[in-house]
């Protein structure tokens, strides 16, 4: 049902700004998932998910909407002598909100946490998991995204 609900929301936010092909897919996926039509959904979510990024970005040109703040380098390490440290705190609450846009497949919600996550400094053992947290986010993969959220957790102070 929660997929069917974002999918649902999805939909209506393409079809408002007219850009018809990507809400008739959301349509599609939302039909699926209130016939529990799994195959369907297996086959369309990626290429769904794929294209609903490409229209932000896209879009973000248009509007004027910057990417994620601030950028790491391969290793996770920040590139941005700028950013703040993020505190314990802060990075276990948003773990606990960005574990729970992924259960109810809140794809706008899980790309702001992210994008929050990525905008704060860290120490090089959690820097550099911040890359393939951001990565297993992007293509809504749950159980990575929770396996490194573990990680991360485990070297919290």
């Amino acid at each position: 049902d929660a997929y069917r609900i974002q999918v649902h929301g999805m939909k209506s936010a393409a079809a408002t700004i007219g850009i018809v092909p990507l809400a008739g897919m959301a349509k599609i996926l939302e039909f699926a998932a209130r016939d529990k039509d799994m195959d369907i959904i297996a086959s369309m979510h990626d290429t769904f998910i794929r294209e609903w990024r490409s229209y932000g970005d896209k879009l973000g040109g248009v509007f004027g909407i910057e990417g994620p703040a601030g950028s790491c380098d391969d290793h996770g390490m920040d590139i941005d002598a700028g950013k703040e440290t993020a505190d314990a705190d802060m990075l276990r609450a948003m773990m606990e909100m960005l574990k729970n846009a992924l259960e109810d497949f809140d794809v706008d919600a899980a790309d702001g946490i992210i994008d929050k996550i990525r905008s704060y400094s860290y120490e090089q053992e959690i820097g550099a998991l911040i890359p393939e947290l951001s990565a297993a986010v992007k293509d809504l993969d749950q159980d990575e995204a929770e396996r490194v959220m573990n990680e991360i957790e485990g070297l919290i102070d």
